[in-house]
């Protein structure tokens, strides 16, 4: 199959996301995935913000490199990033596997010493009408009213809590959009199902107290809010992932690590969808609805932060702070297999799938594979380039 047909094949949403299911397609297709995701995201009037539309794109007039890496995957430098965990499905894949990492690292550290963590989702009731700007502030003002005052001061010291690292995730479904709060809450040493039962008790109440005190309906007890503590295990400590227990049926669910920073790998439960998954769905049919749905969404999240640690929290457990900028711009590595002068670049990105087809080729046919992909699009071949054409050229122009 040629370098079109793969992209066209791998461009749906269930192929972006990293959810370890049985058939899950490989690596390889989930990034010719993200990537048309971004090209659409470029697309005039498909992006409501200036920065991800530009995402992808070179430079100024500068060169675009495409590097592989050691097991095949290619990619480029000298091309904007936009550092959008929101907006950007290649930015957001990069940030959040960056955050789940130094997250999973740091919480296997602190178990395997002898601490404890819990995974607290608080969520509010919500229906088909309801703004995301209004129920993102409600969600995010709730949770600083349950820490608030002299009883969560007695609760952090009665449960040795040391700190929290905060997420939200947005869904969108027949009630309108949810959007709720993941908590990985770090105490001192484990706590027993008791204390976590009692802790959730304790913040159900808070909860539904701001709710109601902004005229909002209550929760649902044990939905609302709900605390699982982060069991000990073996296998997972090895791998600094903490499994949790989902149901009574004893089923593994995600590691608390993915649970709070990868809402990009998820799909939406039966009848939700996710904000990228509305993105793609608005790609394959050009719903108007969906693009207003794309619009709202990147409006009320844009500076906004997806995943924060508590102060003192990050030096307590020894994990670098890098910004999300500093992450998305962090080199991938590889060899330069070839480059691209920055006008060609820009003509293909601005074809549907054309970015991701172009790793396609580069991945499947190397430089040959890159200049026939480009003649087959009836663009000069001219404009791809050895890698020796940057000897003698500063790096940085293209990294």
């Amino acid at each position: 199959m040629d370098a079109v047909g793969v992209a066209a094949r791998t461009s749906s949403w269930y192929l972006a996301n990293f959810v370890s299911t049985a058939g899950q397609q490989g690596s390889a297709e989930r990034r010719t995935a993200r990537s048309a995701l971004r090209g659409l995201n470029r697309q005039p009037g498909v992006s409501a913000l200036a920065r991800p539309a530009a995402c992808g794109l070179p430079i100024g007039g500068g060169l675009v490199a495409v590097h592989r890496q050691p097991e095949g995957a290619c990619h480029t430098s000298g091309v904007e990033t936009c550092a959008s965990i929101w907006s950007c499905p290649v930015c957001a894949a990069k940030i959040r596997n960056y955050r789940a990492d130094e997250i999973a690292a740091a919480l296997g550290a602190h178990v395997e010493a002898g601490g404890g963590a819990l995974l607290v989702t608080l969520t509010l009731p919500h229906q088909a009408g309801d703004q995301l700007r209004k129920t993102v502030t409600l969600v995010s003002d709730g949770f600083r009213a349950v820490q608030r005052g002299r009883t969560y001061v007695a609760e952090r010291n009665a449960y040795g809590i040391l700190g929290h690292i905060r997420a939200f995730e947005i869904t969108h479904g027949r009630n309108g959009w949810h959007p709720h709060l993941h908590l990985i809450v770090v105490t001192a040493g484990p706590l027993t199902d008791d204390q976590a039962g009692a802790l959730q008790g304790a913040w159900q109440a808070r909860w539904d107290r701001w709710l109601t005190g902004q005229g909002w309906p209550a929760s649902v007890e044990g939905i609302g809010v709900r605390v699982d503590r982060v069991r000990r295990d073996a296998a997972a400590v090895g791998e600094y992932v903490a499994k949790l227990q989902e149901g009574d049926d004893g089923r593994l669910i995600r590691g608390a690590a993915n649970e709070a920073a990868r809402a990009d790998l998820k799909a939406g439960r039966a009848g939700s969808r996710v904000p990228f998954q509305i993105l793609a769905d608005f790609g394959c049919d050009g719903g108007g609805q969906d693009l207003a749905l794309w619009h709202e969404y990147q409006t009320a999240t844009k500076g906004r932060s997806a995943i924060r640690w508590s102060r003192g929290l990050r030096a307590l457990l020894q994990v670098e702070e890098l910004t999300d900028d500093e992450v998305a711009e962090l080199d991938a590595g590889g060899d330069v297999l070839l480059v691209l002068t920055g006008a060609l670049y820009r003509r293909i990105a601005a074809r549907p799938y054309g970015e991701a087809m172009l790793m396609v080729a580069a991945e499947k046919g190397g430089y040959v594979g890159v200049r026939r992909f480009v003649k087959a699009l009836k663009l000069d071949a001219r404009g791809v380039l050895p890698p020796e054409t940057l000897m003698g050229i500063d790096r940085g122009e293209v990294a």
